[in-house]
């Protein structure tokens, strides 16, 4: 029985001792605002939104690099909803209401189709927040209208992370007033 207590109070003691202190990073989340364009009066011309996809390493969690091969994620910061969907809404409102396009479902429409490669914090050798994606825009006889990469780099002028929301915010704003503006080229 005497050993059976002091076996328990060994366990005990090493339990203890395993059970750490420090509380876990309280997660924070952040989001990514870009204005709404100045309304543009219908052009005529209609799209058609086929197939949005990104990188696989970009999810909810905040990306940082050091290089073009080095990447990393913020434990404790993450984005409200996944960037491809800041990227595809961004493009869609630039085209609906900056440029007055008509979306539509017909398969008679040129099909645009979003790839995401990059929506991160550069941390060398300049800070900047960098969004990279693609558009391909395919007639719907086959023919590829535009197969282009947009990418912008906004300095980020802090090292919050506020900081970084805010300069992201700016890059895919004016990633996605190009893209729609080489859009509306491509369908004219």
């Amino acid at each position: 029985m005497r050993q059976n207590r002091t076996i328990a109070s060994l366990l005990l003691s090493v339990l203890a001792a395993c059970i750490s202190t420090n509380d876990p990073p309280q997660i924070r989340y952040f989001a990514v605002e870009v204005p709404e364009p100045a309304a543009a009066p219908a052009s005529g011309l209609h799209y058609r939104l086929r197939r949005t996809r990104s990188a696989a390493h970009l999810r909810e969690r905040m990306v940082w690099r050091r290089s073009e091969v080095e990447y990393g994620f913020a434990e404790d910061r993450r984005w409200t909803e996944a960037p491809i969907t800041y990227v595809e809404r961004a493009v869609q409102e630039e085209l609906v209401v900056g440029r007055g396009l008509g979306r539509s479902e017909a398969l008679s429409t040129p099909a645009l189709d979003i790839e995401l490669f990059a929506f991160d914090e550069l941390l060398a050798p300049a800070h900047v927040a960098r969004v990279a994606f693609a558009l391909r825009l395919i007639a719907p006889d086959g023919n590829v209208l535009l197969d282009r990469t947009f990418a912008r780099d906004d300095p980020i002028e802090g090292r919050a992370p506020e900081d970084v929301a805010e300069a992201m915010s700016r890059a895919l704003a004016a990633a996605a007033s190009e893209a729609a503006d080489a859009l509306v080229s491509a369908l004219q």
